[in-house]
């Protein structure tokens, strides 16, 4: 929305003949008074032409205009009207890209800009609240959201938990930039964790047999079964992503003696563990544990 208010004014002599005030500060003077009135909420509507009740305006603008030599002042006021729909006044646009890989995971990324707009009286012109504050609050109030989004616009089942969660700020211009990714792997089975491999490793049975060397065979050494076989072996190795220690949160060892239970093998003889090993580093938030099953069915 734009108002203009330009005036042309005349030369102010006194009695004496002497110049008083000219012409365009006699404008200026006329200008400022009526471009005083600030903006009416009836100026956003117009029958047949206009119907914003409910709009608002933002990010006032004023500028003046003189020239000296033709005794003229003007003023131009810009508001930008927006119906922010019970949301903190910015305006937001983003973007889902959808890439599936060979493995047939998904990843799912939300790009988005929100720019904030500038609250001000519109009598006084007063500032109510800054850009970048409008943003910050808008920001607040669609995080929650940004899941909803990526999963209804691929239209993938996904993983709740962000892989990646990037956001910047333009002070001067009330900008904020965000970045989020989700794809659609198992919901974690470590409580708190980011992301999780869990590999499983089968040693099946080996013959088990005499290996004996003869000098001067040429077609090699004697290979004699013994009638018998290797025990079973099955390792597990569980790797982790967890939220790395930070000036306001330690890391923690998780509880994976349920998790690794559930791989346990099952036999009729006895098993033997005979490796178990955990290793956590806090400040990268790496988690590591290798277990090993020795059994026979």
């Amino acid at each position: 929305m734009t108002h203009n208010v330009q005036a042309t004014g005349k030369r102010f002599y006194d009695s004496a003949g002497t110049l008083l005030k000219p012409a365009w500060q006699n404008a200026q003077d006329y200008v400022l008074n009526t471009i005083g009135l600030g903006l009416q909420p009836n100026f956003l509507t117009a029958s047949g032409v206009l119907n914003l009740n409910t709009f608002s305006a933002y990010n006032f603008m004023r500028h003046q205009h003189v020239n000296d030599l033709g005794g003229q002042f003007g003023v131009t006021e810009t508001w930008l009207c927006f119906d922010a729909s019970g949301q903190p006044p910015a305006i937001e646009d983003f973007t889902v890209n959808t890439r599936t890989q060979e493995n047939q995971i998904t990843d799912v990324t939300i790009e988005g800009t929100i720019k904030g707009l500038e609250v001000r009286d519109n009598n006084n012109h007063n500032l109510i609240t800054t850009r970048l504050q409008n943003a910050n609050s808008y920001w607040q109030n669609i995080t929650t959201y940004l899941f909803g989004r990526c999963q209804n616009l691929s239209g993938f089942d996904l993983n709740p938990q962000p892989l990646e969660l990037t956001s910047a700020q333009n002070y001067f211009q009330g900008i904020i930039t965000y970045q989020q990714h989700y794809n659609n792997r198992p919901n974690s089975t470590i409580p708190g964790s980011i992301s999780e491999v869990i590999t499983i490793g089968y040693d099946n049975p080996n013959d088990v047999f005499a290996n004996l060397p003869i000098v001067g065979a040429p077609l090699g050494p004697v290979l004699q079964g013994i009638g018998t076989v290797t025990a079973r072996k099955l390792t597990l190795q569980i790797e982790a992503v967890l939220p790395a220690s930070t000036q306001s949160h330690t890391c923690s060892k998780p509880n994976t003696d349920a998790l690794v239970l559930t791989y346990k093998p099952i036999a009729s003889g006895e098993i033997f563990v005979d490796r178990d090993v955990e290793n956590l580093t806090p400040n990268q938030g790496r988690y590591s544990r290798n277990t090993s099953w020795t059994y026979k069915i």
